[in-house]
């Protein structure tokens, strides 16, 4: 299960309506960074440079998000789906990865393919079989920046805001509930570290 928070229309993200017709670019205007992010000094008539790199484009129509889901059960599966989906975001679960080794590359990989991404890793398990670990990917051109969350089970949650062109900052996590146990010890500590985000 994940969870996405923001404006929706029909299933499908949208962005709230500006009050301004365009966005302009002051070239007066001061920037800064801080640790790759990068924001107007000024007031809401500057577009604001982010995560994604550069200064959104102007659009013509509003830019729909759409975000799925899916427990993979391994990578290779994951990296199928990010080859064949339509979506903008993807929520992983159960990708797995249990040695940090083997993240960083799934990692390189994402980004080879022009996916951003935010990784948990996987229980290592007994005979060699890992439990667990969850992904928030997105594609270029959507801000993805991870969000801290204090969690006991670090397998089983990460978060991050996405910054697509046009709309609010959303805060979106990927949770790989624990089966067959109900409302209660992981789901429910699970389900609190949700509400404290």
């Amino acid at each position: 299960i994940s969870v996405a928070t923001g404006m929706q229309r029909e299933g499908r993200f949208v962005p709230r309506r500006r009050q301004e017709e365009q966005l302009r670019v002051d070239p007066s205007s001061t920037w800064r960074d801080d640790d790759n992010r990068r924001e107007a000094d000024d007031g809401p008539s500057v577009r604001r440079r982010c995560a994604r790199g550069g200064i959104a484009a102007e659009q013509s129509e509003p830019f729909a998000l759409e975000v799925i889901t899916a427990n993979v059960t391994s990578w290779s599966t994951g990296i199928e789906l990010l080859k064949t989906t339509s979506a903008n975001v993807v929520l992983l679960q159960e990708h797995k990865i249990d040695n940090l080794d083997d993240l960083n590359a799934a990692k390189q990989l994402a980004d080879s393919m022009d996916w951003l991404s935010v990784w948990s890793m996987a229980i290592p398990g007994k005979k060699g079989k890992s439990s667990s670990g969850v992904a928030i990917l997105s594609r270029r051109g959507i801000g993805l920046d991870a969000y801290p969350i204090r969690t006991a089970h670090p397998a089983r949650i990460v978060s991050a805001t996405l910054e697509p062109p046009g709309m609010p900052r959303i805060l979106a996590m990927s949770v790989y509930f624990k089966q067959g146990i109900g409302m209660q010890g992981t789901t429910a500590d699970l389900l609190a570290e949700i509400g404290d985000a």
